[in-house]
C-alpha cells in the first residue's frame, strides 16, 4: 500500500503535520490498520498480557514501516523488484525472529 499509494500513506501514518482531527475517517482508517495488527497478534499470543501484545504490536508496526520507507528510498527504487522478492521470501522469518523471537 505504501509503494503504490505514498501520498495517502504519508497522510495516514502521520508522515506530514497534518491535523488529523480534521479528516476523522482518515484517522479512524489509520488506527485501524495498527488494530488489525493488536487483535491479529493476540490471536497468536493467547497467554500473553495486553502489554505484552502491545509491545510486539509496536516491533511489527516500525518494522513494516521501515521496510516500506528503504523500498521508498530513490536508491532502492531501480531495485525495487528484487527487494521486495527478497521480503516475500524472508518475512515470515524475519517477523517471527523479531516479533516472537
Amino acid at each position: 500500500f505504501g509503494l503504490d499509494y505514498p501520498h495517502i500513506y504519508d497522510l495516514m501514518f502521520g508522515n506530514t503535520d497534518l491535523d488529523m482531527s480534521l479528516y476523522p475517517d482518515l484517522e479512524a482508517l489509520s488506527d485501524a490498520s495498527f488494530s488489525g495488527i493488536v487483535e491479529g497478534l493476540k490471536s497468536f499470543m493467547p497467554d500473553e498480557s495486553d502489554n505484552d501484545v502491545m509491545i510486539k504490536a509496536v516491533n511489527v508496526w516500525a518494522s513494516v514501516h521501515g521496510i516500506v520507507g528503504i523500498l521508498r528510498r530513490s536508491k532502492w527504487q531501480g531495485k525495487r523488484t528484487e527487494t521486495l522478492e527478497w521480503i516475500e521470501n524472508n518475512l515470515e522469518e524475519y517477523l517471527e525472529m523479531t516479533t516472537f523471537g
